[in-house]
């Protein structure tokens, strides 16, 4: 059986658009293929002190991995293309960060993993992209539309559709 996902790729460290392209790349190899994915966005970091940009891009994928296997093979891309992981959790520069946006229309978590993202709503550089290829999509917890979240985010940073 075939799920589709929602993922937000970032990188503010190295060659990022680089970077995300062979993000995509492996993504088709290893976890699904891409049906649909936005422009590219220049966002200034949210929730850490750097004075690197983010490039951000969110893609939607079709996978039979569940959403488990799914989170183990993104962190092992985010591995195989530079990404340090901070020993204490801290958020720091990366080469690449994948994170589940949406995974079908469920509510998933456990320890290791949180679906929807619990912290989409509040981003804009989250919330601009996903709007882009789905804003009629209904966050199941907040039984809100991508477009409505966008609309009611108090989140101010800078967001710039660059490609």
């Amino acid at each position: 059986m075939k799920h589709n996902a929602y993922l937000l790729l970032g990188s503010n460290s190295g060659d990022m658009t680089t970077i995300l392209s062979q993000a995509r790349l492996m993504i088709e190899r290893e976890v699904g293929d891409i049906d649909d994915q936005s422009s590219f966005y220049k966002t200034e970091p949210w929730g850490m002190a750097s004075e690197s940009w983010f490039i951000n891009q969110v893609i939607r994928i079709n996978t039979k991995l569940s959403p488990v296997e799914l989170l183990n093979a993104l962190l092992s891309i985010e591995m195989k293309l530079g990404r340090v992981r901070n020993a204490n959790f801290a958020l720091i520069d990366r080469t690449l960060d994948i994170d589940i946006l949406y995974y079908d229309a469920i509510i998933y978590e456990d320890s290791n993993l949180t679906v929807p993202h619990p912290r989409l709503h509040l981003r804009q550089f989250t919330l601009l992209p996903l709007c882009e290829i789905a804003p009629e999509y209904i966050h199941p917890k907040l039984t809100l539309t991508n477009q409505e979240l966008l609309a009611q985010s108090e989140d101010n940073s800078k967001v710039i559709r660059i490609q």
